[in-house]
């Protein structure tokens, strides 16, 4: 008789997942609302919900008369590198664009008129300093002192120009979204990705689960009414910070970045 809990207990263990059979992600955290308000700057948290019944947070931060300015690497670095370069009483800093197995930007990279990266592939290009604009790689003409390219435009002219597709991947996102001079940062996580922290959330398990591309742009496009928005390098690179005088928040990716891109309102004087 004292045989049958171990056989049963054997039995459990064999047919439990391995962890390469499903993601090791952690348990659903408890809810977290983050909001933070400045003059021209605002920060709260929402829930976007995919076809499949997935769900999770969407940090989204309203810059009113925003300023872009991208601040490039020759070498991939963490956010608090990118956060130590960002001034001023407002801003949010968040990842830029891709980048390849050496470590080197795959796109265009222009900061206060300099260029440190050629065109390159991607549809879409972020300018500024103000207005800041999202424009077709084939429109573009050079002149932006602040510029960065990234893989896909996925909205323009208040159209999603993403396709659903059955089978479509899911990840962690980060888009950054225009409606005239108001310029929104998004980024998407699926809630067993989240683990918060006591000024924020950590990322994990975030190249496998979160929306679809489609799904992000649909909820930038809907919920933000976005004119236009671009997509930024995602999954284990999603992550930002927002830095107010009344707090910091902070949501940390899974991986070192190569360039960054920060926005701040600019305020009647």
């Amino acid at each position: 008789m004292r045989t049958q809990p171990l056989l049963i207990l054997l039995l459990t263990a064999c047919s439990s997942p391995s962890p390469a059979q499903q993601p090791a992600v952690p348990d659903a955290p408890q809810a977290a609302i983050a909001a933070l308000e400045a003059p021209g700057l605002s920060l709260n948290e929402d829930t976007w919900h995919g076809v499949d019944g997935s769900s999770g947070p969407v940090w989204k931060v309203r810059v009113d008369a925003a300023s872009l300015t991208v601040l490039p690497s020759e070498q991939v670095q963490s956010l608090t590198g990118f956060q130590q370069q960002a001034t001023g009483p407002a801003w949010v800093v968040v990842n830029g664009g891709f980048y390849d197995q050496a470590g080197a930007a795959m796109s265009l990279v222009v900061h206060d008129g300099q260029e440190h990266h050629a065109l390159g592939s991607g549809s879409g290009i972020i300018t500024g300093p103000s207005p800041v604009q999202i424009v077709h790689k084939d429109a573009y003409v050079s002149g932006p002192t602040e510029a960065l390219q990234s893989i896909d435009r996925v909205v323009d002219g208040a159209n999603n120009l993403v396709n659903t597709s059955p089978g479509a991947r899911r990840a962690a996102r980060t888009l950054l979204a225009v409606d005239g001079e108001t310029v929104w940062m998004a980024v998407f996580a699926d809630e067993r990705s989240v683990i918060r922290t006591p000024d924020g959330a950590r990322l994990v398990v975030t190249g496998s689960i979160g929306p679809t591309l489609h799904e992000a742009a649909e909820y930038v496009r809907t919920q933000l009414a976005a004119k236009a928005a671009l997509n930024l390098d995602g999954a284990v690179s999603s992550q930002f910070s927002v830095h107010t005088q009344a707090g910091d928040y902070t949501v940390q990716g899974e991986r070192d970045i190569i360039n960054a891109v920060v926005l701040t309102p600019t305020l009647p004087e």
